[in-house]
């Protein structure tokens, strides 16, 4: 083991004394897998091959755990049954609302996207999720005064508690550690946040995520508005005082119940689900037809087989790469190919190069509701215009001018290469953007880089 000051011994130590983690499947539904399903198979065809993946069996088991969870919650449900009104649960709950809500105040109005909706029932106490600075976990879910957006109090990685808004989540686990909320700051017991601290310490590096399916979550009752102008029967009902003392435990196994309920299908169908979602978008943008067949750009943007393959084929079709110099189209490729936000080389950046990645940065935000923008860092894009710009650049040069370590810039220049053969795959359509990718290709192959396929 070479050292460096990015190698944690403790995590080896543990990787090489402990058991092995299990196998998980990394089947990744992307836009060239669907325009190169669709040229391969028919749409029942692909449904018959998801449903047989790997993913797919792993997901399966997955909602088996859940529905086994969800039989039990149905179970304790039973006592909970029909009353005097077959659903007496939603109809305390509309009274309850009704008897709480103040006639002079002007109904609020929420601007929660419908992704946010979908994910907002899921984002309950006790729920790991991914945020942009690492994993935390769920302590209370609320609404802002001000603007009534939603609210996570969480405790994360360092164990350190905040606040953040709902809609910077990044991944929602399918991991839930129950316990017992609280009114009061920590919002949990002083033990129970002392274990949680424990198991964010403890988390495997590979996390399975809940799908969340938008279009398959239910919206408010559009009854709800006149049946709180309605008169309840509940305060005259034999059955009050019963649904009075057993609605809060009632409501949360409601509540869980339909959440299982949620998970078990965006499980069963996620990979379908997210096939179509992403087939959707590429009809939108003329990739395939209406009848799921590849148009003529459909067909040699699946050649395109890299992450933000969506940006680089849209940059391709409006011809930001026409006539780019070749250390200039490497360095744009090099920036939408780096995913690493530490500090890099902080060299001089071209005034050609800036004005590039300023238009490619508006492209990647217009995008970003199909496919998160790429960080293209500047540096990052410097660097390896250099390398290709100035041929009598030596490697031990290079390295000295970034505070990059070697190895990292080596990855760099070996990312860039893969991203630069895809677009010389497509010398057939584009032969002059595949002749200025081939030129750079070649121009980078040199010293410690000639291994380079």
């Amino acid at each position: 083991i070479t050292p460096s000051p990015y190698i944690d011994l403790h995590i080896l130590g543990k990787g090489l004394t402990g058991y092995p983690e299990p196998i998980d499947s990394q089947f990744v539904v992307s836009y060239p897998m669907v325009l190169n399903l669709l040229k391969a198979h028919s749409l029942d065809q692909i449904e018959g091959l998801l449903a047989k993946s790997f993913a797919q069996f792993q997901l399966n088991q997955r909602s088996s755990i859940h529905q086994d969870h969800l039989d039990q919650i149905k179970e304790q449900l039973i006592p909970y049954g029909p009353r005097e009104c077959a659903d007496w649960i939603t109809q305390w709950k509309g009274f309850d609302l009704a008897r709480r809500r103040k006639a002079h105040r002007h109904p609020i109005v929420t601007n929660d996207t419908p992704f946010l909706t979908a994910c907002l029932p899921f984002l309950s106490p006790g729920r790991l999720i991914g945020l942009p600075k690492g994993q935390a976990i769920i302590l209370r879910q609320y609404r802002s005064r001000g603007t009534f957006a939603p609210m996570l109090s969480v405790i994360r990685a360092k164990g350190t508690l905040g606040e953040c808004p709902a809609h910077s989540v990044t991944q929602v686990y399918d991991r839930l550690f129950e316990f017992q909320p609280s009114r009061t700051i920590p919002w949990c017991q002083p033990q129970v946040l002392s274990q949680l601290k424990k198991e964010l310490s403890q988390l495997p590096a590979h996390l399975p995520t809940v799908p969340i399916l938008p279009e398959t979550q239910e919206t408010d009752d559009p009854l709800l508005a006149e049946m709180l102008t309605e008169e309840f029967p509940c305060p005259t009902c034999p059955s009050h005082s019963a649904c009075k003392k057993d609605f809060p435990l009632a409501s949360k196994l409601r509540q869980k119940s339909q959440q299982l309920t949620k998970t078990i299908q965006a499980l069963r169908d996620g990979l379908w689900h997210r096939f179509q979602q992403k087939a959707d978008v590429l009809h939108k943008f003329g990739y395939i037809t209406a009848s799921s067949q590849l148009t003529a750009d459909g067909e040699w943007a699946r050649l395109i087989r890299i992450n933000h393959s969506l940006l680089i084929t849209e940059l391709i079709r409006m011809e930001a790469f026409s006539g780019i110099a070749p250390g200039l189209l490497a360095g744009i490729m090099a920036s939408i190919s780096h995913d690493d936000d530490r500090p890099g080389s902080y060299m001089r950046l071209p005034s050609g190069l800036a004005t590039m990645l300023t238009q490619v940065r508006a492209v990647a935000d217009s995008l970003s509701p199909y496919e998160p923008p790429p960080l293209l860092r500047s540096d990052v894009a410097a660097l390896v215009e250099s390398w290709i710009g100035n041929p009598q650049l030596t490697w031990a040069s290079l390295v000295r001018s970034t505070s990059m370590a070697e190895g990292d810039v080596y990855r760099l220049l070996a990312r860039t290469l893969e991203f630069l053969s895809q677009i010389y795959g497509l010398k057939f359509t584009h032969p002059g953007l595949a002749d200025t990718a081939h030129s750079a290709m070649v121009t980078m192959r040199r010293e410690v880089l000639q291994e380079l396929p």
